[in-house]
């Protein structure tokens, strides 16, 4: 998310990710939908740009956990 709309909410001391929802941006262009999905994300406006997260470190720890198994599971408990 960009610093103009980080939806980021501290409560009680605690910081929660708000809206997710609202990073799918194709949502208010259905039409677009499909040139947007295939448009790499700029994340370097992102608001947690500035604490340099490894990008690769992260991709090479979680990417195997995301499993043809998983995304079927997934895609089995959302609605019709």
């Amino acid at each position: 998310r960009s610093w103009r709309n980080p939806n980021l909410l501290v409560w009680h001391g605690d910081l929660w990710l708000i809206d997710h929802g609202a990073t799918m941006i194709w949502h208010h262009n259905w039409p677009g939908a499909q040139a947007s999905a295939a448009k790499p994300y700029n994340a370097s406006d992102h608001v947690l740009a500035p604490f340099g997260p490894d990008i690769a470190a992260a991709a090479a720890e979680l990417a195997p956990l995301v499993t043809e198994e998983l995304l079927t599971e997934v895609a089995a408990d959302v609605p019709d």
